[in-house]
């Protein structure tokens, strides 16, 4: 009746939920109807099982457009949600430094 589940899947429910988190503590600290909309659209993609890091990639460029176009300030806590939105979005492998550099390329 249940089902065992792996490390893997551990890891993955594991950073699902730091990324919930992490968006959720962004949004807070900056109060930006922009930041919401990108929040609540990764918040669904998530329930939905889309893979995290690619939801994180997409986040974390989006939220860096929303920052340059508003002109937002960050605060401590909102530095470190994005940092943790930035090691989620961290691709592993030959090309994740040109992954990474894609996903935060936001000119």
């Amino acid at each position: 009746m249940f089902r065992q589940i792996n490390e893997k899947e551990v890891i993955l429910m594991n950073e699902k939920q730091e990324l919930a988190l992490a968006l959720e503590r962004f949004a807070k600290a900056c109060q930006n109807d922009y930041v919401n909309e990108a929040v609540n659209k990764t918040a669904v993609n998530l329930k939905k099982n889309e893979n995290v890091a690619q939801e994180a990639k997409w986040a974390y460029q989006r939220l860096n457009q929303v920052m340059l176009a508003e002109h937002l300030k960050l605060d401590d806590e909102a530095k470190e949600a994005l940092a943790t939105i930035k090691k989620i979005a961290g691709s592993d492998g030959a090309f994740g430094g040109l992954n990474t550099l894609n996903a935060t390329n936001v000119w």
